[in-house]
């Protein structure tokens, strides 16, 4: 009786001592993957939704399988999963991330020179994404005109010169530029923002051309945008309210809008490169490398 007693004793102080070594495992690991987390997301605390997986094998590069952890009443962690033993890694999601059109502008010392905007049209396009890409389509076919006088997303009106046909390509109001200064490279630049994306490019060229203001005056200038229907005068917050009532005493109706676009630009000026990233987006940045 005495020696099953101690058989069991063992047995369960066993077992107990593999619960502590497993639990005291799962800590460490939780508290690695909150240190990267919250080195990579400085606002974790905000975040209501983190997930802590241990590292598990995914269906396909999306990762679907996880080992869900729940730490609190609202907060989780996770890592990222190995997929298919190919060291390829489920993505995160950075809500700091376009989810729409993104543009970026490049200049380098050989005088070659980028502008391009490229997009998915609306948030996260078509809604779509490709099997097995996670590469998500656009909706560009808002672009076309659906039906005379029938607006599109962003308020436009289009006739029969953009009706939806066969082989042809809709109207855009992408504008990535290059401008030359007595033929030399002088301001590059372009923007998301739909519709509003001409009016902010023009008033980027204007500051700069005719009003002599640096990159990033210009950039941070509050913005304007009329695109005729409908008939308000869209004014970025911001924007003098004194000067706003003035336009409305002289019978244009105005409206105040957050900020829709983002300039990425460069401008070239004595040999010298300046760089400015539109702070109305987190993830804006200006990066000049120096070598060879």
């Amino acid at each position: 009786f005495l020696t099953g007693l101690y058989v069991r004793f063992l047995v369960e102080n066993r077992i107990a001592l593999a619960n502590l070594q497993k639990e005291a495992k799962l800590l460490k690991e939780r508290e690695l993957a909150g240190g990267v987390q919250k080195s990579l997301f400085p606002n974790i605390e905000r975040f209501e939704n983190f997930i802590y997986a241990k590292n598990v094998p995914a269906r396909d590069v999306s990762g679907d399988y996880y080992d869900v952890v729940k730490v609190s009443s609202n907060e989780y962690f996770f890592t990222l999963a190995d997929v298919s033993g190919k060291g390829i890694k489920a993505g995160m999601y950075i809500d700091l991330e376009s989810d729409e059109t993104t543009h970026f502008s490049i200049a380098d010392k050989f005088g070659n020179l980028v502008s391009t905007t490229y997009t998915l049209n609306s948030s996260f396009g078509s809604k779509v994404v490709i099997a097995k890409t996670g590469i998500l389509m656009n909706n560009e076919m808002d672009d076309f005109s659906s039906a005379p006088g029938v607006p599109n997303q962003f308020g436009l009106l289009g006739e029969k010169f953009n009706e939806i046909q066969p082989s042809k390509r809709p109207l855009s109001s992408m504008t990535p530029t290059i401008v030359f200064k007595n033929n030399n490279p002088f301001l590059i630049m372009g923007s998301p923002g739909g519709s509003r994306i001409i009016t902010a490019v023009l008033q980027n060229f204007l500051n700069i051309a005719e009003f002599e203001m640096n990159l990033a005056d210009s950039i941070n200038k509050p913005r304007v945008h009329q695109q005729w229907y409908p008939d308000l005068l869209f004014l970025e917050k911001g924007f003098d309210e004194l000067h706003a009532e003035k336009i409305t005493e002289l019978g244009q109706e105005v409206y105040f809008m957050d900020p829709g676009t983002a300039l990425e630009s460069i401008m070239i000026k004595n040999n010298y490169f300046y760089g400015y990233g539109d702070t109305r987006r987190p993830d804006s940045k200006a990066i000049g490398v120096n070598g060879d």
